[in-house]
């Protein structure tokens, strides 16, 4: 192989592999949700930040942009030389390989239909006060998820009181699974095993399905399991929900936010 066409074979990977010739394969809208995405996981994290020492250093500029404009967050507090806690969540396109890939406890969400996928760590997990990371990505990135749901044929949604709750009162709210296709399905009812739900961090339900439902949908038709809790705490309660049939590896899902007062 002569050298000029060697070089010309180089020049043409550093284009098509560059890093500003991969982020431009991304939509504006997707860049929009990741960006809020990341704010949303690092406003997430400064909440427990006045209870863990490791984080007293933890702020704004923990949440930076790369020379491309993608939004992600990286925090290192040194414990000596050789020795740091590390909380790293960034996103990369999903045909490009994450650097951080053989950290050890690295994580990764995948948004196919987006075309990015997020990968997370924490390196020393003393000081996180159990708070999950993953949980916090998974939350935050139904932006990027309700993105990627817009052509799906199922719809699954939260119905929640409109006003307040009042502490010591039951919070009563409905998960929705709606066939918006042309087309029935036959689908799992909602139960423990069908769906998955995170309801202010504590988790219900498994969110698996295997074999065939034996519920036919309709067009137009829907599934509803109702809900009573009591919450423990004045705050935002917020529920979180997947069903566990996917669709070209997406799962109807979908979060919402109740205030207790």
């Amino acid at each position: 192989m002569n050298a000029p066409f060697l070089t010309s074979l180089i020049a043409l990977a550093l284009f098509f592999f560059a890093p500003d010739a991969v982020a431009g394969r991304i939509s504006p809208a997707v860049m929009t949700a990741l960006s809020a995405t990341m704010d949303g996981v690092y406003k997430r994290i400064e909440a427990i930040r006045d209870r863990n020492d490791v984080l007293r250093g933890f702020d704004r500029t923990a949440l930076r942009q790369d020379s491309n404009g993608w939004t992600f967050i990286e925090y290192v507090h040194s414990f000596s030389e050789d020795l740091n806690f590390v909380i790293s969540v960034k996103a990369y396109p999903v045909d490009v390989v994450d650097v951080d890939q053989e950290e050890p406890g690295y994580q990764v969400l995948t948004y196919p239909q987006a075309g990015i996928k997020i990968g997370l760590f924490v390196r020393g997990r003393a000081g996180m006060g159990g708070f999950n990371l993953l949980d916090a990505v998974r939350i935050e990135g139904i932006r990027i998820e309700e993105l990627q749901q817009a052509g799906l044929p199922l719809r699954l949604s939260i119905r929640t009181p409109r006003e307040p709750v009042a502490l010591g009162q039951k919070l009563e709210f409905d998960v929705v699974l709606g066939n918006v296709s042309s087309m029935g399905h036959r689908l799992k009812r909602l139960d423990e095993d069908s769906l998955s739900c995170l309801f202010n961090g504590q988790t219900w339900g498994k969110g698996r399905i295997s074999g065939v439902g034996n519920h036919l949908l309709s067009p137009g038709e829907s599934l509803t399991k109702k809900f009573s809790l009591m919450p423990s705490r004045r705050g935002d309660f917020e529920i979180f929900c997947s069903y566990g049939l996917g669709f070209s590896g997406l799962r109807p899902s979908a979060r919402t936010v109740v205030r207790v007062e």
